[in-house]
This record gives structure tokens, sequence and C-alpha cells, in this order.
């Protein structure tokens, strides 16, 4: 028993040393996010580090979306309270699709990932100054895209069709293409010790449709409380 209490006493330690050293920081929307016509919103920015390289996966998570004011636009998000500069940004890709009427999806280069031309700089929102990743910016960043943006970022959709998109989204030559489900974000020559924080979604087609995100909650957090409990529980039947 000795010998499993002290394995146990070790892994809550490599758990709640793991909180802090660990590099994946995933911020999602709380559950029931709306939009401002009351349309559900739901997003998730994951960052993750290897070899060098940071990457933000910024994905949609509506499914089968009806309008336009459900596609993913725009984030804001600080780093250890500076900014990182445009110079940073290696890459930006992901799969560009065009949607029809009816919702069928159509220009899908299956495997392929299409370089974006989201626009990226420093912006302050909510009185804070961070960066700006964005078809549709809330801060001092150019919308590239203008005021009817092509490459906002869809939901995923049902049985490979969007069946509930309005004519804001299927058939639309202004919003289209459009992509599909997540956009894949690189960032090189920052080093490994970065804190992201202040994430800000946006959504929809006009600045101002924001979502804010909690802080990213951790499975290394919850290993470390389940372990200390498990010990507590040893100590009692003893």
């Amino acid at each position: 028993m000795n010998a499993f209490r002290a394995c146990l006493y070790t892994l809550v330690l490599a758990a709640a040393g793991n909180q802090v050293a660990r590099a994946d920081q995933i911020f999602v929307t709380n559950p029931g996010s709306t939009d401002t016509a009351g349309d559900p919103v739901s997003a998730e920015a994951d960052f993750s580090y290897a070899g060098g390289v940071w990457t933000l996966a910024l994905t949609n998570l509506t499914p089968n979306i009806k309008d336009a004011g459900q596609l993913l636009t725009d984030i804001f998000f600080t780093a250890n309270g500076t900014t990182i500069s445009s110079s940073d940004l290696s890459s930006q890709t992901g799969n560009l699709i065009t949607v029809l009427a009816g919702g069928v999806i159509s220009d899908v280069p299956s495997g392929t990932s299409n370089t974006l031309g989201w626009a990226f700089g420093t912006a302050t929102l909510n009185g804070v100054t961070g960066n700006e990743l964005c078809v549709i910016c809330q801060g001092a960043v150019s919308s590239p895209q203008g005021i009817t943006p092509a490459q906002g970022i869809l939901g995923p959709p049902t049985a490979g069709v969007y069946s509930n998109a309005n004519p804001s989204i299927a058939g639309n030559g202004s919003h289209n293409p459009l992509v599909e489900n997540t956009a894949t974000i690189t960032f090189t020559g920052l080093g490994s010790g970065i804190t992201f924080g202040n994430v800000v979604f946006s959504f929809g087609t006009a600045a101002g449709d924001t979502v804010s995100a909690p802080e990213p909650g951790s499975l290394s957090l919850w290993l470390a409380t389940a372990g200390l409990l498990a010990l507590a529980g040893l100590r009692k039947k003893r």
C-alpha cells in the first residue's frame, strides 16, 4: 500500500507540474453562447507548441449553421502581455469550399490546404492590447475582405451538406469561398514560454458581434485534484 501511495503521490506531483509546463492551451466559448441575432455560436482556439513552432487551430464548432452571422471571422488574444509581430506569422491555411444553393458543398480539394488571406496585427479590444487575426476585424487591424468577407470559418456540415444554410451562406458570391471547419495558423521564433489569454472570438459579417472565452481548463489540474482526493481517501481508510 505504501508503494502504491508513493507512486500515486508522484503522479500527482507530475500532473501539478505539468499544469505549469504544458504547452497546449485551449480556449472554448461558454455553452449557450449566441450572436446578436440569438443564433448559437461556438468556437475553439487550440494553441500548441512543437519543434519551435506555435500552431493555432481555430475551429467553428457550431454544426450546420444557417446564417453568415454564425461564421467565425475574428480572434483576439494576448501572449504574455506582449504582442506578436506580423513577421512571426509563418502560415495560415484551411480547406476552402463553396456552399451552393441548397447547402451543397463544391470545390473541395480533398486533402489539400489552401493559403488563407486573413489579416494579422496589433489591436486594442476592450482596453486590452494584443493581437488580432481576422477577416472582419474589431480593433485597429484593417479587414482585408471588406464588409462582405470571404473565408469566414463554417462549422461542420451534417452528412456532408449545409442543409440549414440560408442565402447569406448558400450561393452567396460575396461570402464564398468559406473555410471548412478549421483554419490552421503557425508562428515561429517565439519560444515555448508563452501564456495566451484574453481570447475573444467574433462572428458574422459586421464588427461588434464578439464572444469572450474563459481561461482554458486543464486535464492536468483535474488529475492533480483527483489524486489528492484519492490520497485523502486512502488515509481515511487506514
